[in-house]
């Protein structure tokens, strides 16, 4: 039980699945434990806390998704406050620091220390500019996200990133860029197409659900298929 309770911050669905089973499992088994041991009052009412303990934390995980607690409108203000956190304990065994979404840090020592000095520290982005501009601000190596569209599209913003590092003093081989995206290979190009595209598209259409895109079709796969595009 504990493991399906910690389970359910995973998603939204899996939280709201996982409460409807546990409740109604613990449900039944008050019920049996009423009616075989009516006598035994310490057991039954120690298992009714139990149960409602378990609704409770079902409930807050259910609440909390997806920031826990926190503002969905506070996001950029939350990122930006926890990576300048995660720096400062970089930089400094004993970390004072403060901010607006945590209790302060007074000199509290951060162990383990890393191995690597300083720990390598990349900042993942998609295609937002402010976030590519961020890192160049700070001069943060970049991880760019490529989830859909064609690569080239985000060659501007990474102009955007170093041009901001450079006017911010970092030197170009501060200013790394990596790139993720999604790829498959077979012995050809269309065993390749016809085997991805089944997964691919019902991959897509589901992030579409919660992004506001549209059902990724064959036409519009087949249409990014090629030198420049993601497939």
């Amino acid at each position: 039980m504990a493991e399906e309770i910690g389970r359910a911050a995973t998603s939204e669905e899996y939280a709201h699945d996982c409460y409807l089973r546990v409740n109604e499992y613990l449900h039944v088994a008050l019920q049996m434990y009423q009616q075989t041991l009516p006598d035994i009052e310490y057991d039954f009412t120690y298992l009714t806390r139990s149960y409602m303990r378990c609704v409770m934390l079902l409930e807050e995980r259910i609440e909390a998704f997806p920031l826990f607690g926190f503002r969905l409108e506070d996001y950029d203000a939350l990122f930006a406050e926890k990576l300048d956190l995660l720096l400062n304990i970089r930089e400094h065994e004993h970390v004072q620091w403060s901010g607006k979404f945590r209790p302060a840090l007074t000199g509290q020592g951060v162990y383990p220390r890393p191995v690597q000095n300083p720990l390598p520290i990349w900042l993942g982005v998609g295609g937002t500019p402010q976030s590519f501009v961020r890192a160049g601000q700070l001069g943060l190596p970049l991880m760019v996200a490529i989830i859909g569209g064609e690569p080239r599209r985000f060659r501007p913003l990474i102009d955007l990133y170093r041009e901001t590092g450079r006017q911010h003093g970092y030197s170009p081989e501060q200013l790394k860029v990596g790139v993720h995206m999604l790829g498959y290979v077979a012995d050809t190009t269309q065993e390749a197409a016809e085997t991805f595209f089944p997964g691919y598209a019902k991959a897509m259409t589901d992030v579409g659900k919660e992004r506001g895109w549209p059902a990724m079709t064959r036409a519009s796969f087949d249409a990014q298929r090629g030198r420049t595009g993601p497939c």
